[in-house]
């Protein structure tokens, strides 16, 4: 969800049409949680209708366990205390029988929103402030995001040692390269320091996969943009034996919240950076090979470690 989401949410209040483009649902709550808006595509992101969410009890813990009541109960307050102020925070929201079946689980949802005056053309039971929230799943898997997904999505092609053979041009919008700079480069170089052992793993585990019968291999790490700023991305690895043995991947880009969400839930250990990587890094000639001509000073070198 992009800091443009909100206001655009705003505007598809009032155009259905747009409402059902959107990346996630609009809620409106009082500051004890009682709900006094919902979008109609609620429905696409939880399952319920609004008339049913409303026929189950008009209250938003209705839709929580014990854990995610109590998160919502603080920041709620910590929100009213400080009207106008946005709060960003995710929790679990209960969805439908029909989507834990699909899903296999409930939805983790980031919410983002805060206390505001509103009239009553939005709803006819608004207190002096309201909390006004747009909130967006939490994406364990890219095929579950649709629209979200194409946004927030750019694909690249490697050869078995991870270099990279093809990039969609829409990288450029996530990582401000163009493709043909990033083309013959290794993976590898993109990775943060601290993540080099995860996607190491992941890389060991796609190519022996192939005797395991695995389809596909995920993990979430942090790429070098070309400001030498970071990004999350949950890389989802695919072994294409049609096309000479490339793999193929499909990188979605996360929120920090997102990303940390989602590791909290995974009990794999935390990649090790290995010693070749350290020695790179200390090396007072070592250029990053993604940023051409351009070399890493000492001090961004400790702020990389």
């Amino acid at each position: 969800m992009t800091s443009e989401q909100p206001a655009y949410a705003t505007a598809a209040i009032a155009d259905p049409e747009l409402m059902h483009s959107l990346s996630g649902f609009i809620l409106a709550l009082t500051a004890k949680g009682k709900l006094a808006y919902l979008s109609e595509n609620v429905t696409h992101f939880l399952g319920f209708s609004v008339v049913e969410l409303l026929a189950q009890g008009n209250s938003i813990f209705d839709l929580l366990n014990s854990t995610a009541s109590r998160i919502i109960q603080e920041k709620l307050s910590f929100a009213h205390q400080h009207p106008g102020i946005e709060i960003e925070f995710i929790i679990e929201m209960r969805t439908s029988r029909a989507f834990r079946i699909k899903y296999g689980r409930n939805h983790p949802i980031l919410m983002r929103g805060r206390f505001l005056s509103l009239d009553t053309q939005l709803t006819s039971a608004s207190p002096a402030l309201t909390f006004v929230a747009f909130c967006a799943p939490v994406l364990y898997g890219v095929e579950e995001g649709n629209n979200r997904s194409q946004n927030f999505t750019f694909q690249s092609q490697h050869t078995l040692d991870m270099k990279i053979a093809e990039m969609t041009e829409n990288v450029i919008y996530h990582l401000g390269y163009k493709k043909e700079e990033l083309i013959g480069q290794s993976w590898y170089c993109f990775l943060h320091p601290e993540d080099t052992g995860r996607g190491a793993e992941m890389h060991r585990n796609l190519i022996s996969a192939q005797s395991t019968g695995k389809q596909n291999q995920h993990v979430i790490v942090r790429l070098c943009c070309k400001d030498l700023s970071w990004v999350w991305v949950q890389v989802t690895a695919v072994m294409e034996n049609r096309k000479g043995k490339l793999i193929t991947c499909t990188n979605h880009i996360l929120r920090d919240k997102e990303a940390l969400y989602i590791q909290n839930q995974d009990s794999s250990p935390r990649g090790r950076l290995k010693p070749s990587v350290w020695s790179c890094l200390k090396n007072p000639n070592f250029r990053f090979p993604l940023l051409k001509g351009t070399s890493i000073s000492h001090a961004q070198k400790e702020r990389i470690g």
